[in-house]
């Protein structure tokens, strides 16, 4: 069999130690607060820990009585591009310093970027934007995401040899490009390696909503009647298909579910036996570090590479095996 390809060479190359409660570090500029945009793509569990730990860690460096203090400014984007670059605007009017975005269109979203980084705003993007168009990128590895799930999925395979998948596959927004990657990479993975047992049959964007996953898997259902497999990008579009196979009376021992995200529906799928494994990404370190990055950036103490990658440990696999200790 094929190895997995890694990179986990890279992402370990690019790692930095940053602390928020270390030494004192005067700003670049010469300012005393720094104003934060916190420009959201949607309201989720996820994204919602990721703010509240990314203000919590900005308290942290106040509370210990570091100089510039940082404050938060948060917009919420409700998946809408144009409600986002009107939230930019706004940012904008506030005279913040640095945006902090998870863009709903990394595309959309230039006209924006370049906006805001005319008025002399660092721009720090969470969802993969061209280099040339933002100060930094911060990102979890995709690959890495993706090979969480490989090495699942062929272990799996591998102790099922008689196991036939014919799977339908469910993305997140089709213009967040970067998130496409956990998906894709695991299907090519799995087409590869598994060509007489490993099948797509149907593939959609569920755009990070439940209910638009649950319309898709009942039509998928009606359309498909040897699907036995269902990969989403993200827990909330699994928790859709999976209540469309529950509601259509499915076995859900003769279902194989997959997904990325530990959140409490995730897990909560997993205890009942509705969910095969999901890749964990632990949101409030994510978001901790993210935070620990934009301060050294807007104090003049970052030296790292202009893409920051979030540390191995913000990913985990669980399962059946191993979902006790959640």
């Amino acid at each position: 069999m094929k190895s997995l390809k890694t990179v986990v060479a890279i992402a370990l190359a690019v790692l930095m130690c940053v602390s928020v409660t270390s030494a004192f570090a005067a700003p670049a500029d010469g300012k005393t607060e720094i104003k934060v945009g916190w420009a959201q793509n949607q309201s989720d569990e996820n994204m919602n820990r990721m703010a509240n730990e990314f203000e919590a860690t900005l308290k942290a460096w106040n509370d210990a009585g570091n100089i510039p203090t940082f404050n938060m400014v948060r917009v919420n984007a409700e998946s809408n591009v144009d409600t986002q670059i009107a939230n930019i605007d706004a940012l904008i009017s506030q005279e913040v310093d640095v945006i902090f975005s998870n863009a709903v269109d990394s595309i959309g979203i230039l006209p924006a970027i370049d906006k805001a980084r005319a008025a002399g705003i660092v721009w720090i993007e969470m969802r993969g934007v061209q280099e040339d168009r933002v100060d930094y990128n911060v990102a979890l590895s995709e690959e890495v995401l993706a090979e969480k799930a490989m090495e699942w999925w062929s272990n799996m395979m591998d102790s099922n040899p008689d196991l036939v998948i014919n799977a339908g596959l469910i993305y997140g927004l089709a213009s967040q490009t970067m998130q496409l990657i956990r998906v894709d990479a695991l299907k090519d993975y799995l087409l590869e390696n598994y060509p007489d047992r490993f099948f797509v049959v149907a593939t959609a964007y569920g755009d990070w909503d439940t209910n638009r996953s649950m319309n898709t898997t009942e039509d998928w259902l009606r359309a498909h009647r040897n699907m036995n497999a269902i990969i989403t990008a993200g827990a909330q579009m699994a928790l859709g298909a999976v209540q469309a196979v529950v509601g259509a009376g499915g076995d859900m021992d003769e279902w194989w579910f997959t997904t990325t995200d530990a959140t409490a529906d995730a897990f909560s799928m997993l205890r009942r036996g509705q969910l095969d494994m999901t890749v964990g990404i632990d949101v409030p370190q994510q978001s901790k570090e993210n935070a620990e990055t934009l301060i050294q950036v807007m104090t003049g103490t970052y030296t790292g590479p202009k893409t920051f990658l979030n540390s191995l440990q913000c990913l985990f696999t669980i399962d059946a095996s191993n979902i006790d200790q959640f």
